[in-house]
């Protein structure tokens, strides 16, 4: 049915829109081809890409200006090597900077992106999705602590409530880091979601 989003490229969509929030990075450049031009039956229909997806995920849940989402989504940016270099493109046809950049990825994607930006001769700051959400993820849980403290809750509560999100959090983030078929067996060990994958079997 087309790319939906996996739980790393939400990562890497919420870690990019952190960075031009905090002033880091002036825009947010999505890449990423869309399914529909791989010689396969079932990426036949026509699709949203991958990098489509993500810049939606972001400007449905924040106030981010269009000038600052730029989406570089071509037919044939299907790997990485082709991600950057068709990114590049996008950059100059918007004649915008093309010399320093700021690269997010998951973890284990970012050597890779490394060398590629390296053998195109160009300057990148790489920046781990997981490590950025996990700091986010304790300044959103020291914040709703306090309000927890203002609201007259008892130290215990505040105590239980603080490490639950926390405990949340990093739930989400050991998601993040694991594959498709990992995160599967996660969830049918889950009783909740036990019945609804008997009975929908694409789930």
């Amino acid at each position: 049915g087309g790319w939906k989003l996996s739980w790393e490229a939400k990562a890497r969509a919420l870690a990019a829109y952190q960075l031009w929030k905090s002033g880091a990075v002036p825009a947010i450049i999505f890449t990423g081809g869309r399914p529909g031009e791989r010689n396969n039956e079932m990426y036949q229909l026509d699709h949203k890409s991958n990098a489509e997806l993500m810049l939606n995920y972001i400007r449905e849940r924040f106030n981010v200006p269009d000038e600052a989402l730029i989406l570089e989504d071509d037919p044939g940016s299907i790997k990485t090597v082709d991600n950057v270099g068709l990114a590049i493109n996008a950059l100059e046809q918007r004649n915008l900077p093309t010399e320093n950049f700021v690269t997010v990825s998951t973890g284990f994607h970012l050597d890779r992106i490394s060398k590629i930006m390296e053998k195109y001769g160009l300057k990148s700051q790489p920046v781990s999705a997981e490590q950025g959400l996990t700091e986010i993820a304790r300044e959103h849980a020291d914040k709703m602590k306090t309000r927890d403290v203002d609201r007259g809750l008892s130290k215990e509560i505040v105590g239980r409530n603080y490490l639950h999100r926390l405990g949340l959090y990093g739930r989400m983030l050991e998601r993040i880091k694991l594959n498709d078929q990992a995160f599967m067996d996660e969830l049918k060990n889950e009783p909740k979601w036990q019945e609804a994958m008997n009975n929908w079997g694409y789930y």
